[in-house]
């Protein structure tokens, strides 16, 4: 598995960064992954990737989508894939959301993220303070960057 790593701190726009990729990657299926069931629920293919584990299908491409912060879920990275192996889930890519500083104990996401696959790229955020930040250059680059890196991957 293959991962990208979004870090920033409370409301900086990791979740809306995550929605605005999937957008971009244009999936073929989405489903929330409900951890304290441990099922995967489907989606409707314009249902908002905010703020929760998703499961999103891209040209045949697995790609596990952790929207809200383990640390916001409740749910460490490695309870998470754990859902995801039981349910025979074959992950390719993992695009991964965490706080700034992780102050709950027991999570430790980078070091987790690192048993299960390779960190393509660690991208730190900040909130871009702008009524209009998904029309800014910082904003565009930030998610071209990341869909670039799915795309291209092969």
């Amino acid at each position: 598995m293959k991962y990208i790593l979004i870090i920033g701190r409370a409301n900086d726009g990791k979740s809306t960064t995550m929605e605005a990729v999937c957008k971009l990657l244009k999936p073929l299926k989405i489903q929330r992954l409900n951890v304290p069931s441990k099922k995967l629920e489907e989606q409707e293919s314009t249902v908002s990737i905010l703020n929760g584990t998703y499961v999103i299908n891209v040209n045949g491409k697995i790609i596990l989508v952790v929207a809200g912060a383990p640390t916001e879920q409740g749910f460490s990275i490695t309870v998470i894939i754990k859902i995801c192996i039981e349910l025979d889930i074959k992950i390719d890519w993992a695009l991964v959301s965490m706080r700034s500083f992780e102050r709950s104990n027991g999570f430790h996401t980078r070091m987790e993220l690192e048993q299960y696959g390779e960190c393509i790229l660690e991208e730190r955020i900040w909130r871009i303070n702008n009524p209009q930040f998904n029309d800014t250059d910082a904003w565009k680059s930030r998610i071209n960057k990341i869909v670039n890196l799915i795309d291209n991957d092969d």
